[in-house]
């Protein structure tokens, strides 16, 4: 396997987390939930993850998050 799909399936696994993550929020804001509490949804629904991988994860998400605002600003901006 090419260091390339290593990344895209490592993404793809990142994003099936994020998603799992955003469904046991339920809406709610994220500084108003203990991420404990959501631990076990993110377990259920991502089999053989581990906290330091949705810790990656989430981390990840919000690297892209900011990537996706800067470029939303800068479009605006340009």
């Amino acid at each position: 396997m090419t260091r390339r799909a290593d990344v895209s399936k490592l993404h793809e696994r990142f994003e099936h987390i994020e998603r799992a993550y955003l469904e046991a929020l339920a809406g709610r804001a994220p500084e108003s939930v203990n991420i404990i509490d959501l631990l076990p949804a993110i377990f259920a629904a991502v089999p053989g993850t581990s906290t330091q991988e949705i810790a990656e994860a989430l981390r990840w998400s919000a690297r892209k998050d900011l990537r996706q605002a800067d470029e939303l600003e800068a479009s605006r901006d340009g």
